[in-house]
This record gives C-alpha cells, structure tokens and sequence, in this order.
C-alpha cells in the first residue's frame, strides 16, 4: 500500500521499515542523551588559569657578588604587608642569586614571564648604600577548581 511504501527505506539492499511511532521516541531520547552529556562536559571542563607573581631581591651596589639574602614574593595579595619566600615550617628563605631563587620557584611550577632591574639611590650620597633590585615576573597554570581556590584564599 501506499502509505507503506512511503515509510519504507532502501539502505544497502535492505529494506527498513520506520514506525512512526517508536522511531521518534528513541531518537528523542538519544538526542535528550547526547545533549545532557554535552551540557555536563561543558560545565565540568575548565580552561587552565594562569596566574602571576612576582619576586624580587635586593643588594646594595657596593658589595660585589654580594648574597641576595631573603626574597619578597608578591602574588598579587590584597595585604600591603611585604611576604617573602619561605619554607614548609614558614622560615624565610635566603638566596645567594636571584638564579637560585628561580630555580626555587621553578621547582613549585613557576615559569619566568619577564625580568627588570631597579636602582635605589642611597639618601646619603656616596655612602654605597645604593640599593639594585632585580624583579623577576612568574607565570603558573592552575588546571584544577581545588588549586584555583587554594591560590585565591592565600591571597587574602
């Protein structure tokens, strides 16, 4: 008859026949599925979030191949007052170069992004206590939510 003939497909040398309907309703389901998975990665995938920080060291000009001594470390914290690098017990690290504390940070995932100089002029002429700062901008990525939260709650 005609009406099954319309609903008759030749795929292949094979003939389906469609139901109206069953085949609707499973590919509404299957389309329902795929689009709820879909949704779902889409809100538990995350783009990676870089983070920056700064570390800087300090020697006065006189004194050649001086120590760095302790480093100031700046990620962007909301409290003016000045961290520098420690250790797990919380004791500040000291430095002989500014490598050397690279080298540190690039042990804790830190990537170097740029690097300047700063020259601070003693406010006694010629005494040599003119001061050389080297900043060091560092560049992370955080791929995890839990380690995105962690970072952000060391900053307050």
């Amino acid at each position: 008859d005609w009406a099954r003939a319309k609903s008759d497909i030749r795929v292949g040398g094979s003939n389906f026949v469609l139901s109206k309907h069953k085949y609707p309703t499973i590919m509404k389901r299957i389309l329902s599925l795929i689009i709820a998975l879909a949704c779902a990665t889409a809100l538990y995938a995350q783009e990676p979030t870089i983070v920056y920080c700064s570390i800087t060291g300090s020697h006065l000009a006189s004194i050649k191949n001086g120590r760095i001594g302790p480093v100031e470390v700046n990620y962007g914290q909301k409290s003016r007052r000045i961290k520098y690098l420690e250790d797990e017990r919380g004791r500040r690290l000291s430095f002989d170069t500014m490598i050397e504390a690279l080298n540190y940070m690039a042990e804790l995932g830190w990537r170097l992004e740029s690097t300047y100089t700063r020259f601070q002029p003693s406010i006694l002429e010629g005494s040599g206590l003119d001061e050389i700062n080297i900043v060091m901008i560092l560049r992370k990525q955080i791929d995890s939510r839990e380690e995105l939260a962690q970072w952000r709650a060391g900053l307050e």
